[in-house]
């Protein structure tokens, strides 16, 4: 086989030198060249042929792709100044990154991550050349987890990104709950309270939670300032249907930091119900006084009931005191002159005693001329 592939090779050289020296007896005589070999080696040439013209269309494919991805060198991304390992809330820190190979020149990207996105701080400028610095602002609270992911990323290419964690701290020592709630409060009634932060220079105030037996009921945005009266309305049995008798947790958390927190607790009694014993009388005259008596049961906070009178133009006469504690008496004057105009059948004046600790519930009578 070795000695047919060397026939074969110098067939071949032959074939061209006769080739070559055809063409010219060719074009110099007119005559005609006829090339004479056996057929076998006729078939290993043209073999030869077309394998030398796969290597060599495969070294052309080769040194075009080496040339090319030679001319687009990937995009890299390095930070140039990184922020340091911890910063207090609210304070700032220099940064800066370095994008390598961009063609495009376009710059860097900055973005906060965290926990309590979007609460994560911010930067001037968000978008930065190459190389030059922007000033990263830590959050005014400490966010879940405790800390910030700071990432730079190339603004031609984002999958080319660097980030650096930053923990935040808070300067709080602890939250007192200034204001505590009842021992025992009515489904459906109001209670008030209060807490207060330590150390919180930004003045963020108090974030609270309400669990009702093992369940959350905290009102959405149930927020309130530094020491200011936070209001929580006790849920019925119409939203959670064991709630009489179960204890409500009322927690205060720190805005600036919800490591800190302090809570109170109280136990839901039954709704209370408000009642006139004895009301105005039905009928009266101009100027005429009768004595209105409201009673409240279930007020565990004996808050009693705010007094109000309408009607359909005023004047509609008076309630005095407005305020008053459960079985206290209060003294309704009537107007000066019925009420116009006449409604069918008679004029009326509507007298409404309403809870001061559930403002929902409220007692109405009316009251003719």
């Amino acid at each position: 086989m070795t000695n047919r592939l060397h026939r074969s090779a110098r067939g071949f050289a032959s074939f061209g030198r006769i080739a070559a020296a055809g063409k010219s007896l060719e074009a110099h005589r007119g005559t005609k060249v006829q090339i004479a070999g056996h057929p076998r080696h006729l078939t290993c040439l043209a073999s030869l042929l077309v394998l030398a013209a796969s290597f060599a269309l495969a070294g052309c494919s080769a040194s075009a792709t080496k040339t090319n991805s030679s001319l687009t060198p990937l995009i890299s991304l390095s930070v140039s100044q990184a922020p340091p390992a911890s910063l207090t809330v609210g304070s700032t820190a220099p940064v800066s990154a370095t994008v390598s190979n961009d063609l495009a020149n376009a710059g860097v990207d900055w973005v906060a991550v965290c926990g309590s996105a979007p609460n994560c701080g911010s930067f001037s400028p968000s978008h930065t050349a190459s190389g030059a610095t922007a000033t990263f602002t830590a959050p005014l609270a400490v966010p879940k987890g405790n800390s910030v992911s700071v990432t730079a990323l190339s603004a031609t290419d984002h999958s080319k990104a660097l980030a650096s964690s930053v923990t935040v701290i808070s300067l709080v020592t602890g939250v007192t709950i200034t204001q505590l709630p009842p021992a025992s409060a009515p489904s459906g009634s109001g209670v008030a309270l209060a807490a207060s932060v330590t150390s919180d220079p930004s003045n963020e105030g108090v974030d609270w939670k309400a669990t009702c037996g093992l369940v959350d009921c905290t009102p959405l945005g149930f927020h309130s300032a530094d020491g200011a009266v936070a209001t929580f309305i006790v849920p019925g049995p119409l939203q959670f249907p064991d709630i009489i008798g179960s204890t409500v947790t009322l927690t205060a958390f720190a805005t600036a930091d919800h490591n800190f927190s302090a809570l109170a607790s109280f136990t839901v009694t039954d709704s209370l119900a408000i009642s006139l014993a004895p009301g105005p009388p039905s009928t009266m005259l101009t100027n005429a006084t009768a004595t209105v008596v409201a009673l409240v049961t279930n007020d565990t906070t004996n808050s009693g009931v705010t007094w109000s009178v309408s009607c359909s133009n005023a004047p509609c006469g008076s309630v005095s005191p407005l305020q008053t504690a459960s079985g206290q008496a209060a003294v309704f004057t009537a107007p000066p002159t019925v009420p116009a105009p006449n409604p069918s059948p008679n004029p009326v004046v509507v007298v409404t005693a309403t809870s001061n600790v559930a403002p929902r519930r409220r007692f109405r009578t009316i009251c003719c001329f």
